[in-house]
């Protein structure tokens, strides 16, 4: 059984659509089918059931999903210690983040690294759960991003820092001259977001449910389009961490701190398990 074919079982199973994963495995909607339709004919069973909404594991599929996931996981890991017979590997490293941190954050970071003689690829996705993805998938050795409050079996992490989120308005709201706003206040707002798997949109979503109140999603855009563009024709509000807002460079928009203090985000440092070393090099150059 080819490994891919395996992540490409894990990857359909976790997003209950084809489509949806063969975007996250950068493949075709029919090379996909066609890797599933293959595994479904090795194992002599179906493995999910199609529906015009998506799939969705038929019995047989998750029992292969619960023996797969280890297993792929043991292999990733596999892979990553052979790497170290390289003993030029630590100092090549593929280092992935969020953009609200490659265009912050990691500038300086990656400049010191580059002048220690580490070579570095650094690969920018939309979310950390994407990066958590591939991180056990073995195609990055390290991520820097938004811990997931789930966490991760296999990882090393090392704390970085931590942000709050702000409020972003447009300069005539009247939230714009505020010192703070509640999430009282906010709910009673219409939001403009990112879809679901959005941290952020996920964390207002929450804090929002444990203090009882609803979230009002006016327009939810695609993580390509200009977010902060909506907000300025006055169309809605929406969330950001701090540093992404002290990076605005619209003179139509206010920033305002929200006063909830599970409003934030904690940025790690994050490898597997087995690559703790390449962390530990890592996590010199990434002192805030």
């Amino acid at each position: 059984m080819n490994i891919e074919y395996i992540r490409s079982f894990l990857e359909t199973a976790r997003w209950n659509s084809i489509s949806k994963a063969s975007e996250k495995l950068h493949l075709t909607h029919p090379a996909l089918s066609k890797q599933l339709r293959a595994m479904e004919a090795y194992y002599g069973v179906a493995l999910f059931h199609r529906s015009n909404t998506g799939v969705e594991l038929t019995e047989a599929g998750k029992h292969l999903l619960e023996r797969l996931q280890p297993l792929y996981q043991e292999l990733s890991a596999i892979r990553s210690e052979m790497g170290q017979w390289n003993q030029q590997s630590i100092r090549q490293l593929t280092l992935g983040t969020l953009p609200t941190l490659a265009s912050g954050y990691m500038p300086e970071k990656v400049y010191a690294m580059e002048a220690a003689q580490l070579q570095l690829d650094l690969r920018v996705m939309n979310t950390s759960s994407e990066l958590y993805s591939r991180l056990q998938a073995g195609e990055l050795d390290a991520i820097v991003c938004e811990r997931l409050p789930e966490g991760v079996s296999s990882t090393w992490e090392h704390t970085l820092f931590s942000e709050p989120y702000v409020a972003i308005v447009y300069k005539e709201h009247p939230f714009s001259q505020r010192t703070s706003v509640s999430l009282a206040e906010l709910s009673k707002e219409p939001f403009i977001l990112h879809t679901p798997e959005c941290r952020i949109r996920q964390t207002l979503t929450e804090q929002m449910e444990q203090s009882g109140f609803g979230l009002s999603v006016k327009t939810e855009v695609g993580f390509n389009e200009f977010i902060l563009g909506y907000v300025a024709t006055g169309a809605g509000i929406t969330v950001l961490p701090e540093m992404a807002a002290r990076n605005l460079a619209s003179a139509s928009l206010a920033a305002v701190p929200i006063a909830d203090e599970g409003m934030v985000r904690v940025i790690a440092l994050t490898t597997a398990r087995t690559a703790a070393d390449k962390g530990r090099l890592l996590a010199a150059y990434l002192k805030p």
